[in-house]
């Protein structure tokens, strides 16, 4: 296991060699995608029918939800995304699958989707619970656009469960390659999971910022001096009132604006004036009966400072 990680960490940082320009790969997601009203049949190239037929462009039409029959001997497919809010190029991929229960679904195939030649190394044992794999181009080609399937999937849904999708266990890290060499890699920033019988993880892109917002500048002094851009964070274990801690360089103007998923404001705290160093906002969703008035889940958290983007992060909630 050991001796597979080295090799594919070598590959993401030496193989890229293609001749194709350098992308800034960072704020991207992976996506779990189960096109609605796709049915299996032996016959079709599934990455080129995808493409054809299926193709998602937007992070709502993603569908993390398996709800076919194994026992019925209906197969299914599904797919895994990179997405980000622009198109991107890019030459290597590294990814995984989390901890899960393996009977809930049995992996029949499993293939990098590209449309052209690529290497794959892959830990024993993958498609697997804590199995991962890394894909890198070895010609000239490299997937290039937004939201596309680099690996495909397909196999029997038994029972209801969740297939998370994360880093590469064995080299605790998932994220993709420019086409470089050697290749620049840049982490993923969000994942998402399928669900069998029940609602998976949706991810969705940013592009600097929450949903095409540009990325975060440094204000100037009229020397032309650079202030240091703050920081965002949520602290605490996950749970249902976590607190946002942000940090300001010098003293300003804070917001704290809150959105779901799917880019919509949910919730803002104007915190006014504020000093240099560290503050904190607890992050009420109950209700006076204690009740939850939010769903858990993941949310994006943006600072605004003086006027301008600041700084984003995301909290994860759990009931």
């Amino acid at each position: 296991m050991l001796r597979i990680g080295c090799v594919c960490v070598c590959l993401l940082l030496a193989v890229v060699t293609t001749g194709a320009t350098e992308a800034d790969l960072r704020f991207g997601v992976l996506i779990a995608h189960h096109p609605p009203g796709m049915q299996y049949s032996p016959s079709i190239d599934w990455c080129e029918e995808y493409f054809a037929e299926f193709a998602i462009t937007s992070c709502v039409e993603q569908n993390p939800r398996i709800d076919l029959d194994g026992n019925l001997g209906e197969r299914s497919v599904w797919y895994v995304l990179t997405a980000w809010g622009s198109e991107k190029e890019w030459c290597g991929v590294n990814f995984g699958l989390g901890a899960y229960e393996s009977d809930i679904y049995y992996f029949l195939d499993a293939e990098p989707c590209h449309p052209g030649s690529v290497l794959e190394l892959s830990d024993p044992g993958w498609p697997g619970p804590m199995r991962g794999t890394t894909i890198v181009c070895t010609g000239d080609s490299a997937w290039v656009g937004n939201m596309i399937p680099v690996y495909c999937f397909s196999g029997y849904a038994y029972y209801e469960g969740t297939i998370p999708l994360g880093e590469n266990p064995s080299l605790g890290f998932g994220g993709t390659g420019n086409c470089e060499s050697p290749s620049r890699i840049a982490p993923f920033i969000q994942y998402g999971a399928m669900g069998v019988f029940r609602d998976g993880s949706s991810a969705c892109p940013t592009s600097g910022g929450i949903w095409g917002a540009q990325p975060p500048r440094a204000s100037g002094d009229r020397h032309g001096r650079q202030s240091p851009a703050p920081v965002i964070r949520a602290e605490g274990v996950p749970g249902p009132n976590p607190r946002i801690v942000y940090c300001t360089p010098q003293p300003s103007d804070v917001t704290v604006k809150v959105f779901d998923v799917g880019g919509r404001l949910i919730d803002a705290f104007e915190e006014g004036h504020v000093g240099t160093g560290q503050h904190s906002i607890p992050w009420i969703r109950n209700d006076a009966e204690g009740e939850l008035t939010l769903p858990s889940g993941v949310y994006f958290l943006r600072l605004e400072v003086d006027g301008r983007i600041g700084a984003e992060s995301r909290a994860i909630m759990m009931r």
